[in-house]
């Protein structure tokens, strides 16, 4: 993972711990098949016992898809991936599986304006897996 990439997922940490999350780096979740299962973030509502882990990949291709899907499968929890490149046809694959894939993009090149518009609408989208309301700003 370059800086930039791990300077955002920071940043999403702490917000999301601000916002009374309960977060984990680098943990583990054992699926039901008793597998372990590595994430890069858990993240879990306290009130609701929700979780939803995320993933950070460079690029995800279709040989990724199989991967994901049981990991997906076997922890049945909402699953993010945030990557910088994903084929096109991997998200129409993915559309109806409880799997976020979120573009990062060029986080080296973004501006910090832009770094922040791409934390909004990730706090956003976990905020609607976890069936929270969220507003834009609120800590």
């Amino acid at each position: 993972m370059n800086a930039p990439t791990s300077q955002l997922v920071e940043r999403l940490a702490e917000r999301l711990k601000e916002r009374g999350m309960g977060v984990v780096r680098r943990g583990f979740l054992e699926g039901v098949s008793g597998i372990k299962h590595f994430f890069d973030l858990v993240i879990e509502d306290p009130e609701s016992c929700k979780k939803v882990a995320a993933s950070i990949v460079e690029q995800l291709g279709l040989r990724d898809v199989i991967f994901v899907l049981a990991t997906r499968v076997d922890t049945r929890i909402p699953h993010v991936v945030f990557t910088s490149k994903v084929e096109p046809s991997v998200e129409k694959l993915l559309k109806n599986t409880n799997i976020k894939i979120v573009s990062l993009g060029n986080v080296l090149i973004i501006s910090s304006t832009r770094r922040e518009e791409l934390e909004e609408r990730i706090l956003e989208e976990i905020s609607r897996i976890l069936g929270e309301e969220y507003r834009a700003g609120n800590s």
